[in-house]
């Protein structure tokens, strides 16, 4: 686990891609893996029904590991190069990660926010996905295709 697994958390939570509830667990494993500080600890040891106190305990460990917390926009992109990096290493289905991928693009377009043009490619993909099933082998390419230059421009 590296620090920028921290990042990646607090994008995830940020994002509600996943539950603050799973923090407890995933910060034990932080501390086995030497992202050691008190609040941490702290976290690692807290009521998964703590979300709110969940979450300020993760910022408060990126900041006593000097890591800086991201804020919207940057946890949409550390999130969307993630899913793009697991399509092209065959760890995320492409339909799903694209499916993804559109959703951050939808939504930072509608907090105003600049989302990259290749971001597009995938929701036209993940739109195509369902709307034409008789080309989805087509479909996964072109999926696989734009996260290979996502990833390899980011």
């Amino acid at each position: 686990m590296s620090p920028e697994s921290v990042r990646l958390k607090i994008a995830e939570v940020s994002l509600a891609t996943v539950a603050p509830e799973t923090l407890p667990g995933w910060a034990a494993g932080a501390l086995v893996a030497g992202l050691d500080t008190p609040a941490m600890r702290e976290l690692a040891g807290s009521p998964p029904s703590e979300a709110d106190e969940a979450r300020r305990l993760l910022d408060q460990a990126a900041s006593e590991l000097g890591i800086a917390v991201p804020d919207l926009p940057e946890c949409r992109r550390l999130l969307v190069n993630q899913w793009a990096t697991q399509i092209v290493a065959g760890d995320l289905p492409p339909e799903v990660g694209a499916r993804r991928i559109w959703v951050q693009s939808s939504e930072a377009r509608a907090n105003g926010e600049a989302a990259p043009d290749a971001w597009l490619a995938f929701a036209n993909d993940a739109s195509d996905w369902d709307e034409l099933p008789d080309r989805r082998s087509e479909i996964r390419a072109s999926i696989v295709s734009a996260a290979q230059s996502l990833v390899r421009d980011e």
